[in-house]
């Protein structure tokens, strides 16, 4: 998977101020910014930063890419006191129009499907408000979704290439818990990886699939000894000795 950051930030005009055009954007070691956008996470680690300030916010950005799971965060602050973010902000940002654009920006593969309606999720802290969409492509699946607080707005987005990844909301809301987001959230440890849904699947089906296979097997055993075990029944006793019924079975056995 290609890593290409594309700056897709939308200039957003509110009563009191309108916000100035971002600044180039600095690559920077992930040490500078971890107090404003990173991930407290076991496996997951900010590889690659970058920061960016305009004249009333600044800007901060991670990514991370181990060639099957690319994850990224991105977290905008106002440094104006008197303005803070449109509630509705975070919603705008994860409209299906948008979402096919980042797809595209960064290579996840061609569009093939898009939540219709937003999910919400809390953090297992319960310190974020999360509003997303889940989609699907060519070479892939994940999430995309954000939140706005008072002068923190952030977007985060993760991807895998493995289809059989499970990213249920109990996946999202304790990945969520590990970010480390400007004034709004402290990254709780985690070591949280997608489940493979398919795997507990194929376990099952393999495992009922023995235990048939064992219990037919032990029926036809069983069977055969049963059988062996009359066949040597009535050829050590007398057919007069038997009760009719056994006896005629014998001679059917023995013929």
């Amino acid at each position: 998977m290609l890593r290409n950051l594309i700056i897709l930030f939308i200039l957003v005009f509110t009563s009191s101020v309108s916000f100035a055009s971002w600044t180039q954007w600095l690559e920077t070691d992930c040490n500078q910014i971890k107090k404003n956008a990173d991930i407290n996470h076991s496996y997951y680690k900010a590889e690659k930063c970058w920061k960016s300030t305009s004249s009333s916010a600044q800007a901060w950005f991670f990514d991370f890419d181990d060639g099957e799971v690319y994850l990224w965060l991105d977290v905008q602050r106002i440094i104006d006191g008197r303005t803070i973010w449109g509630n509705d902000y975070a919603y705008q940002n994860t409209k299906i129009d948008n979402i096919k654009r980042i797809i595209n920006d960064y290579n996840l593969g061609t569009y093939q499907y898009i939540d219709s309606d937003h999910s919400n999720v809390r953090s297992t802290n319960d310190r974020i408000k999360f509003n997303y969409r889940n989609f699907e492509t060519s070479v892939g699946k994940g999430f995309f979704g954000g939140q706005s607080k008072g002068p923190t707005f952030f977007t985060f987005g993760f991807f895998t290439s493995n289809m059989n990844h499970n990213l249920d909301k109990d996946f999202v809301s304790e990945i969520l818990s590990s970010l480390n987001i400007s004034a709004l959230n402290k990254g709780v440890n985690s070591s949280v990886l997608p489940s493979s849904s398919s795997s507990n699947t194929n376990s099952t089906n393999i495992n009922n699939n023995t235990d048939n296979q064992n219990t037919a097997n032990s029926d036809n055993n069983n069977s055969s000894l049963s059988g062996d075990s009359f066949l040597k029944m009535c050829k050590s006793s007398k057919l007069s000795d038997l009760d009719k019924d056994v006896a005629m079975l014998c001679l059917e056995k023995m013929n």
